[in-house]
């Protein structure tokens, strides 16, 4: 699988603004240039064993899907678009340049998900699967939302509209039309079903990787390669 993402000890990270169990640990890769990355992952893990086992984290061959996979230890090259385990130190990633990424954790800290929610992806049914594939009850997981496209620049085709709405009629509510454009709040969607999916405890940013090019990559905005990759592991300390 190719690495379009590089870690290295100096790849700048923004912290998630969840209130996460204390050996929940997890992180979001931003652009080299970000203003206002605070972090580097040097600086967060400052063990040379969790930096070796954060930088070489478990990644996916992500096809916009809805196929999840559940890990009890470090694999690479696995088909699919979201990461469940209960293992200790296994990190797992997802990698996003507009999607959504979705990080989730239960409550007593013993169990995680990460989650590329595209529109595809959501549409097919990722979070949904994830959350089934979870032994965790819902109600007892905490999620939260990532830098991804926003509303305001997000203009798509009405057939992508009539397609949501078919599958539920309130997905309707996230799109909006402002002078014969379409607009969808795929961040707004992916709350929606993470709330439906019985998972009331959300947290979320309203950062915008369109938006923002000093610090994201947006394949609308640049047609790149590069990505930022979403990590959540459980730690072996407290």
């Amino acid at each position: 699988m190719k690495k379009r993402t590089v870690l290295s000890p100096h790849t700048p990270i923004i912290l998630p603004n969840w209130s996460a169990p204390g050996r929940i640990k997890s992180l979001f890769t931003t652009k080299l240039q970000d203003p206002y990355a605070t972090h580097t992952l040097a600086q967060y893990l400052p063990e040379a064993s969790d930096l070796k086992r954060t930088i070489d984290p478990v990644r996916l061959h992500q096809t916009h899907s809805a196929v999840v996979h559940r890990v009890e230890k470090k694999v690479q090259g696995l088909i699919g678009d979201a990461l469940v385990t209960s293992t200790i130190n296994i990190p797992c990633s997802i990698e996003v340049a507009d999607c959504v990424p979705v990080l989730l954790c239960s409550e007593n800290g013993k169990e995680i998900a990460a989650i590329h929610a595209g529109w595809r992806g959501l549409l097919a049914g990722v979070i949904e699967n994830t959350t089934e594939s979870l032994t965790t009850p819902p109600s007892k997981i905490k999620a939260w939302i990532g830098p991804a496209i926003s509303k305001s620049v997000y203009s798509v085709g009405n057939d992508l509209r009539k397609s949501f709405c078919q599958r539920n009629p309130y997905y309707g509510n996230f799109f909006v039309e402002i002078k014969n454009k379409i607009y969808f709040d795929l961040r707004g969607a992916v709350k929606y079903t993470l709330e439906t999916s019985g998972i009331s405890n959300v947290y979320q940013t309203s950062r915008c990787v369109y938006q923002e090019s000093e610090s994201f990559f947006s394949f609308r905005r640049e047609k790149t390669a590069d990505r930022m990759m979403g990590i959540i592991w459980i730690s072996d300390e407290p």
